[in-house]
């Protein structure tokens, strides 16, 4: 049964992860709670972003009918923070997110499906009024810059609002938001009819409204915002009762809220996070699917987006917003109005029994006493520079957006400086530009969000609070860490010990990344011989010197010279070092910031150390040369002495690999014998025969290649069979990974190449998995097929290829588990003849 005539549908999607990033390094640590992954960006990635750009429409026997990017169905936003992540790290994902937005504005008369979002997610009502304006002009930028056309909305952090962001919305330009229905205090007919309430979720979310501003425009024209307000309880189903177990149950769910005998278009609007369809709920990328592409419109709904509804539908309503406690404002998250993010209102995440989250408020404090003195600092010392500091502040996310681009730079300092500025002046522009960007990023929402002050999202804003006090020095007169460290005392966690000193102190000071210290890692990666990139390291730039191994007074060492740049600040800093080892694990980094002549000067004094000298003297005798006492391994960073560990360990592993090897030759009959008797056995001869056979399977693995025939593939399975023979274990995970990545690149050079040939590596490969029982990761396979099939079997393609190569194609479809039937029937070339050959036309 259809719903009524003209029932429009928009599914909202807010896609948004808390940043992640080091702000000394821009990368993001390992987060051992989103194992096997290496943090949780990663994580979602895997299960929500890049299945909702690629997701499966099933049949009834669960083969693939289609391939569907779910963001061109999808009204959505993208948090700027994630997609700068998801442009470094998964560039694919980020491309087909634009892609879709493109698509979906060319099938809905101009208005695309994304819309933006205030930059740096924070709770907009208990921002500054210059921070508020900031961060949705960044917005609006970041959004510019992406999709390549103005927004017509904005999405708020948690739809957090209240009367100054409305008229914050209204200056910068924003046409219209969304909305909980529970913000929504009361309505009325345009142009002034009477008010009727609409407290408590009773507003009409079918239709759009407006919120007209305080200010009238200055040819006395009054302005607005307008605002969708989403389906309250269908939102809460999908986010909270798994309505997206079933696309069937879903669509009826959105027929019932279809008001029959309604003349008017009618919107269903539906709005939660975007991590809901796949990561909060497995699969949810796939109902979503076949909703929008079949189940909806079978029913007689009309996909659309909030703009291109409202560029039909402009509202005949007037809403006025609940205002909260003292006009604080309100939010979709919070019963409290805004006050999940200022106190401890009782609502929380991830809370044990006994716990309270009075730490919010002195969290919030602290911040708001570091802000407004880098906020006096900024003017006072910016005035200097700029012709108008806060107006340089909102432009400068053209710098953020394009840190590399020097064009970019002499266009940015030549409409704000005052004055043709040198070197210096220009870095004392861009630290002050830094410290009000980690100033706002430290408000982030999701630090006040979850349970405790020691969560990782919190500790996140305290990295980004430490920066910002770390630009400062030199700057300010006061002591404005010592000052944040005071404050954070207060902000006490559940767990009795800790509080936001402690995680300042413990967590984040040791992640801190000066010229120095990168120094220090560029000087023990080289002494060890430790691969790395020797032009950049985290946030910096860099040139080697004067780089040579040298020995002191018989110890191996290495000294050199070292030019590095700031990427955020173009700071340049050049450091002397002296790498010395006394044991593989046992090192010293000595460093003093000097130029090239002092660093030659060095030399000397380092000549003139004569033994005898205990260790002792020495180490007193460098400290004196370089000014201060050394930095080693333990001032590296998790990831980099894991790395050295696996260094120093990989000479001791080749030699026991050997050893291995050896006793697995030598204990093959006896391995045999018990595993014709059923015996267990003795883990001294058990992990090294098993460690043997897991190293010639992967080595293997790798050495395969193109065509991977039978007797390519014997070997690996031979090992495999022999693992099973003796009862041993193999870890075949690693071979999954290796054949997986084989499929994916013989089907990336099939789009390449057009070349047949590859059907037949892939099936070979695909044969030789089943037989060894290993179930490849296809996805990748399957939508570059896909699109193979698309752009040559069906979309018409120049050249086009033979009957016999589209058949092909077809077969290894089918063996992949798509459904052919559809794609030959659709298809133009001609049927194959026994006399056709399968080539490329």
């Amino acid at each position: 049964m259809t719903v009524q005539p003209d029932s429009r549908l928009v599914i909202h999607g807010h896609f948004y992860q808390p940043p992640r990033e080091n702000p000394w390094t821009d990368e993001v640590p390992v987060e051992t709670s989103a194992g096997p992954y290496h943090d949780w960006n990663e994580r979602i990635a895997a299960e929500s972003y890049r299945p909702n750009t690629a997701s499966r429409v099933l049949d009834g026997f669960g083969r693939i009918q289609s391939i569907v990017n779910n963001f061109e169905h999808l009204s959505f936003n993208v948090g700027p923070t994630l997609f700068a992540w998801l442009e470094r790290h998964h560039p694919e994902v980020y491309l087909r997110i634009l892609m879709a937005d493109a698509a979906s504005a060319r099938a809905r008369n101009g208005h695309g499906n994304a819309i933006a979002q205030a930059y740096n997610h924070l709770i907009l009502p208990l921002a500054t009024e210059r921070d508020r304006k900031t961060q949705v002009l960044w917005g609006l930028r970041e959004f510019q810059h992406r999709f390549k056309r103005p927004a017509e909305g904005l999405w708020l952090a948690e739809t957090a609002i209240h009367a100054g962001t409305v008229e914050t919305l209204i200056d910068c330009g924003v046409r219209f938001t969304v909305l909980s229905p529970y913000q929504a205090k009361r309505v009325r007919a345009l142009p002034d009819g009477a008010w009727q309430d609409a407290g408590e979720g009773r507003i009409d979310p079918k239709k759009s409204y407006r919120i007209f501003s305080s200010r009238p425009a200055a040819d006395g024209e009054r302005r607005f915002l307008d605002v969708f307000f989403y389906d309250g309880p269908i939102s809460r189903a999908v986010s909270f009762e798994h309505l997206l177990k079933s696309s069937d149950d879903f669509v009826g769910r959105l027929a019932t809220a279809v008001v029959p005998g309604m003349r008017e278009p009618q919107l269903i609007s539906v709005a939660v996070d975007g991590e809901t369809f796949g990561h909060h709920e497995p699969f949810g990328d796939m109902c979503v699917a076949a909703l929008m592409t079949q189940k909806a419109r079978a029913r007689g709904f009309r996909t659309t987006n909030y703009a291109e509804f409202l560029a039909a539908m402009p509202p005949a309503y007037e809403v006025e917003l609940q205002g909260g406690d003292d006009g604080e404002g309100t939010a979709w998250s919070c019963a409290h109005g805004v006050g999940r993010w200022a106190r401890d209102c009782g609502c929380s995440t991830g809370a044990q029994a006994g716990w309270n989250q009075a730490w919010r408020a002195p969290l919030r404090s602290a911040f708001d006493g570091l802000r407004d003195a880098v906020a006096g600092v900024f003017e006072q010392r910016g005035g200097a520079l700029f012709h108008d500091p806060w107006a340089a502040r909102d432009e400068y996310i053209d710098l953020v957006l394009r840190p590399d681009e020097a064009a970019v730079a002499e266009s940015f300092f030549g409409r704000h400086l005052k004055s043709t500025p040198d070197h210096a002046h220009r870095v004392e522009a861009r630290k002050l530009l830094e410290a009000q960007r980690n100033a706002m990023a430290m408000y982030t929402s999701c630090g006040w969000f979850f349970a405790d002050v020691t969560g990782i999202e919190t500790v996140q804003c305290v990295r980004y609070a430490a920066r910002c006090a770390q630009l400062m020095q030199g700057f300010a007169s006061e002591d404005l860490e010592g000052r944040l460290l005071a404050a954070l005392e207060q902000a006490r966690s559940n767990n009795g010990r800790d509080t936001g000193a402690t995680v300042y102190r413990n967590w984040v000071l040791p992640e801190v990344r000066t010229a120095r210290r990168v120094a220090n890692t560029h000087a023990i990666f080289r002494l060890l011989e430790v691969p790395s990139d020797a032009r950049h390291m985290y946030g910096f730039t860099m040139r080697d010197g004067d780089d040579a191994p040298v020995e002191i007074l018989g110890y191996r060492a290495r000294r050199g010279h070292l030019w590095l740049r700031d990427r955020a600040t173009s700071e340049e800093t050049e450091v002397s070092y002296l790498a010395l080892e006394y044991s593989p694990r046992n090192l010293r980094c000595f460093l003093r910031v000097m130029d090239a002549d002092g660093h030659a000067n060095l030399s000397r004094d380092l000549e003139a150390l004569r033994p005898p000298l205990e260790r002792a003297d020495l180490e007193r005798a460098l400290g004196a040369l370089y000014g201060g006492p050394p930095l080693g391994i333990g001032d590296l960073l998790q990831e980099e002495r894991r790395r050295i560990a696996e260094r120093l360990a990989a000479g001791r592993v080749a030699s026991l690999r050997q050893q291995y090897r050896g006793i697995f030759k030598d204990s093959l009959h006896l391995l045999e014998d018990f595993a014709d008797m059923q015996l267990e056995l003795p883990p001294e001869i058990r992990v090294p025969c098993e460690f043997t056979l897991q190293t010639d399977l992967e080595e293997h693995a790798h050495r395969l290649s193109p065509p991977f025939s039978v007797d390519a593939l014997a070997e690996i399975e031979r090992l495999v069979a022999l693992a099973w023979r003796l009862d041993l274990e193999l870890a075949l995970e690693p071979v999954v990974e290796l054949e997986s990545a084989h499929l994916r690149n013989e089907m990336r050079q099939l789009l390449e190449d057009r070349d047949p040939r590859h059907f037949e590596s892939a099936t070979n490969l695909l044969a030789a998995c089943e037989r060894l029982g290993l179930e490849l990761r296809r996805a990748e396979a399957e939508e570059l097929l896909f699109e193979f099939l698309q752009r040559y079997v069906t979309g018409g393609a120049a050249p086009p290829i033979s009957a016999p190569f589209v058949e092909a194609a077809l077969a290894f479809a089918e063996r992949l588990n798509f459904v052919v039937d559809t794609w030959r029937k659709r298809s133009q070339a001609p049927l194959p003849t026994a006399s056709e050959s399968i080539d490329v036309a």
